[in-house]
C-alpha cells in the first residue's frame, strides 16, 4: 500500500514539474500580453506597448522578462511618452501568491526614463482620469471598446490594502534610470539622470528603506530613506520618517513624522548644510558669477512643518556666509511666485558684498571707485530683476549694519516684496550718533527701474556721514534731516541725475570748513592774500533751510544761519551729478556774540560771498561787484574808507568798502 503511494506521489511530481516546464510554452505569451495592454488601457485610456520578448517562468518562482516597453502621455502633452522601460523583471514566490501572501523576490527596472509634466492650466500627466478614476480616487474600469472583453473588476481603494495578506520586498531596484520633470505654470524644467534605487521590506508591518544615487546638473546626488512601516506607505497613513540626502558638498537631515494620505504633510527637525552653495546655485540658475563672498555657505536648524504647499521652520538656527541669525521662516509655493516669510535676528549685519557692483569694505580703488574718480558717480549697472524671484515679508532686528562706509546702530528692518515692487522700512535705527526712520521703495516692473526714499533723522553727525555718502568735508555739527525723494534709473549715476523731491535740514553747534566769515569781515586782507588754510572755519549755533530737487539739482532759497557776530541768509544751488556748488552767503554783521536763539533782525551791512566750484575744491571770495554796488549806495561809507586810505589804514579802508 505505502508503495502504491508513493508511486502516487512521485507521479504527482513528475506530473506537476513537467506541467511548469511545459507552461511557458502552452500558454500564448501573445495572448497574455496583448490581455494585459488591453487592461491598461482600459483603466487608465493611455496605450501599454510592449515592443521586446516576453519571457514567462512558473518555477521555481513565478519570473516574468519584459524587454522594452513604453507607456503613453497625457492627451495634452507633446513631450513623448510619459514612461519608457529598457528592462523590467518581476519575480514572485508562487506557493505563498497562492494564500495572498506577495513576496517579491526580485522587481528591477532597467533604463527607464520617467516624465513628469504639468501643463499651464495645473492639470498633470500623473493624474489619470479614465475609466472614472480622479487623482486620488479608486480605479473604476471604463467600458470595453465593441468588441472586446469586458475588463476585469474594479480595483480595491488604496485604503483597503489591495486584498494582501502580506508583502515582502527582496530584491527591487531602478538602474540607470532618468527622471524629467517640468512644470509650465513655475517654468521649471528639471531631470535625474544615472537614478539607482534600492527599495526593501521585509513584511507590511516592518520599515521600508530606500537607498540610492544620482546625477543632478553634473551635481552627484545621494539619498538614504526610512519609513517606520511599510503598510502606512503603501496606504497613505502616517509613519516616523527619516531622509538624508546629499546634493554635492552638502546635506539635509529630516527626521518626524509624515502623512502620506490624500494631504500630505511632514512635522519634525531639519537640517541642512551647504558648504559649497555657490556652485548649487550656479547650477541651477546659470549666469553671470556672483560676486566673491556671496552664496559661500548656507546652514539651518529648526523645527520643519510642511505641507505639499508650504514649509515652516520655527526655533531656527540660519547661517548664510558670516551671518549667523536666529528666528523663524515660511516659504509657500501655491501663488504665481514662491513667497518667504521670516522674522529673524542678528548681530552685525556687513552688506557690502550683496550690492551689485559692492565689494569688501575699505576696498574703495576697485572699478566703482575709477568709475567716481573720472566722473563723480558709479555707472556700474543696479540690476533689480531679482525682485520677480519671489515674494516676501521679512523683519529682521540687527545690532548693527554696515554699507560700505555708512554705519548703522541697532536698527529694525521690514522688507515685503510683491511683484518685482520691494519696500523696505526702517522703523528705527541709530546713525552716526542719531537716530531716525526711513522707507526706501524699489520698483523693477519697468525700465529703468525707479526708486523713492522718505526719511527722518535727528542729532546727526555730519561730518563723518557726509564724507561717508558724499565725500563731503566741509560742514561739521549736529544735525536733522527730512527727505522725499524719488529717482529713476540702472545706475547710480542715472539715479542722482533723476532726483526729485523735497526736504528740509537744520544743523546745531557746528562749523563750515574752509572759510571764516568773521574774520573775512574783521580782516578782509587774510582773503586778498589768497590766504586758504584748511583751519579756517565759521562756527555757527544753528543753520536750517528747506529744498527742493528736479533732476539732481538742489535748489535752496531760505537758509538762515545764527553765529556769533553774524546772521547769514543764503541761496543757491548744488549739482549733484555735477558734484558742484554755486552759493551765495548774505552776512549781517552783528553787535555781539549771541548764538542760537539770537535775533534775526538786528542791522547792519550785507557782505556777500560767493561759494563756487567742485564741491572738493569749494571756493570762497567776496562778491566784489555786490560789495561796489553797496558802497555806491552808501556814499558815507565810501567816503571814510578813502580818508583811511590817505591815512595808511588800508585794514579800516577794506572793513569800510566791505561794510563792518
Amino acid at each position: 500500500m505505502m508503495k502504491k503511494i508513493l508511486i502516487a506521489a512521485g507521479a504527482l511530481v513528475v506530473v506537476l514539474a513537467g506541467a511548469a516546464i511545459a507552461a511557458p510554452f502552452l500558454i500564448p505569451t501573445e495572448a497574455i500580453v496583448q490581455r494585459v495592454t488591453a487592461e491598461v488601457e482600459a483603466r487608465t485610456g493611455r496605450k501599454l506597448v510592449i515592443e521586446g520578448d516576453v519571457g514567462l517562468n512558473v518555477l521555481p518562482d513565478l519570473a516574468v522578462r519584459v524587454d522594452g516597453a513604453r507607456f503613453a502621455n497625457a492627451p495634452w502633452s507633446d513631450a513623448g511618452d510619459m514612461a519608457r522601460i529598457g528592462q523590467l523583471q518581476v519575480e514572485l514566490a508562487l506557493w505563498p501568491l497562492l494564500s495572498g501572501d506577495v513576496q517579491v523576490r526580485r522587481f528591477v527596472l532597467d533604463e527607464p526614463v520617467i516624465r513628469l509634466e504639468r501643463n499651464a492650466d495645473g492639470a498633470a500627466n500623473w493624474q489619470i482620469h479614465a475609466g472614472g478614476q480622479t487623482s486620488t480616487g479608486t480605479l473604476t474600469p471604463a467600458a470595453p471598446a465593441a468588441g472586446g472583453s469586458a475588463p476585469a473588476a474594479p480595483a480595491a481603494t488604496p485604503s483597503s490594502g489591495g486584498g494582501l495578506s502580506g508583502l515582502s520586498l527582496g530584491e527591487v531596484k531602478i538602474t540607470n534610470g532618468t527622471v524629467i520633470y517640468t512644470d509650465a505654470m513655475s517654468g521649471t524644467d528639471e531631470r535625474l539622470d544615472d537614478v539607482n534605487l534600492t527599495l526593501a521590506a521585509p513584511d507590511l508591518e516592518s520599515s521600508l528603506t530606500l537607498a540610492g544615487d544620482a546625477s543632478w546638473r553634473d551635481q552627484p546626488v545621494t539619498i538614504s530613506a526610512e519609513a517606520g512601516q511599510t503598510r502606512a506607505v503603501l496606504e497613505g497613513g502616517k509613519t516616523p520618517v527619516s531622509l538624508d540626502l546629499g546634493l554635492g558638498e552638502g546635506k539635509i537631515h529630516l527626521a518626524g513624522d509624515a502623512n502620506l494620505g490624500a494631504s500630505p504633510g511632514f512635522n519634525g527637525t531639519a537640517g541642512l548644510s551647504l558648504p559649497d552653495l555657490r556652485s548649487i546655485i550656479a547650477a541651477a540658475a546659470p549666469g553671470p558669477a556672483l560676486p566673491d563672498g556671496v552664496a559661500t555657505r548656507l546652514n539651518l536648524d529648526g523645527r520643519i512643518d510642511a505641507t505639499a504647499t508650504r514649509v515652516a521652520f520655527t526655533d531656527m538656527k540660519l547661517g548664510v556666509d558670516d551671518i549667523e541669525a536666529t528666528g523663524s521662516l515660511s516659504a509657500d509655493i501655491a501663488g504665481p511666485r514662491p513667497k518667504i516669510t521670516a522674522g529673524l535676528t542678528t548681530g552685525d549685519l556687513v552688506l557690502d558684498r550683496y550690492i551689485a557692483g559692492g565689494s569688501e569694505p575699505g576696498a574703495g580703488n576697485g572699478a566703482a571707485g575709477t568709475d567716481k574718480a573720472a566722473g563723480g558717480w558709479s555707472d556700474d549697472p543696479i540690476d533689480l530683476s531679482a525682485l520677480g524671484l519671489l515674494d516676501a515679508d521679512v523683519t529682521l532686528n540687527a545690532t548693527s549694519v554696515s554699507l560700505g562706509d555708512t554705519k548703522l546702530g541697532a536698527t529694525e528692518l521690514r522688507l515685503a516684496i510683491d511683484d518685482r515692487r520691494a519696500r523696505i522700512e526702517v522703523p528705527k535705527t541709530t546713525l552716526y550718533g542719531g537716530s531716525g526712520s526711513a522707507t526706501i521703495g524699489l520698483d523693477g516692473r519697468a525700465a529703468p527701474a525707479s526708486m523713492s526714499v522718505k526719511a527722518t533723522f535727528s542729532g546727526l553727525d555730519m561730518l563723518p556721514l557726509l564724507k561717508a555718502a558724499a565725500d563731503f568735508d566741509r560742514l561739521e555739527g549736529k544735525g536733522r534731516l527730512e527727505a522725499d525723494l524719488t529717482a529713476r534709473g540702472n545706475s547710480q549715476r542715472a539715479l542722482i541725475g533723476s532726483l526729485g523731491g523735497k526736504g528740509l535740514f537744520e544743523f546745531t553747534d557746528g562749523a563750515i570748513r574752509g572759510i571764516n566769515i568773521a574774520a573775512l569781515i574783521r580782516d578782509p586782507t587774510g582773503a586778498l592774500r589768497g590766504d586758504t588754510a584748511d583751519a579756517r572755519k565759521t562756527d555757527f549755533a544753528r543753520l536750517a533751510g528747506t529744498y527742493t530737487l528736479d533732476k539732481g539739482i538742489l535748489t535752496n532759497r531760505d537758509a538762515e544761519m545764527q553765529a556769533p557776530l553774524l546772521r547769514v541768509g543764503g541761496q543757491g544751488t548744488v549739482d549733484l551729478p555735477a558734484r558742484r556748488v554755486d552759493y551765495r552767503i548774505e552776512p549781517k554783521a552783528v553787535a555781539n556774540l549771541e548764538g542760537q536763539g539770537g535775533q534775526t533782525g538786528l542791522s547792519g551791512v550785507m557782505v556777500p560771498v560767493l561759494v563756487q566750484g567742485p564741491w572738493d575744491n569749494l571756493s570762497f571770495r567776496p562778491d566784489l561787484e555786490g560789495t561796489v554796488k553797496r558802497t555806491l549806495e552808501d556814499p558815507d561809507a565810501t567816503r571814510k574808507a578813502l580818508d583811511d586810505v590817505r591815512s595808511g589804514n588800508f585794514g579800516d579802508a577794506l572793513k569800510g568798502l566791505l561794510g563792518r
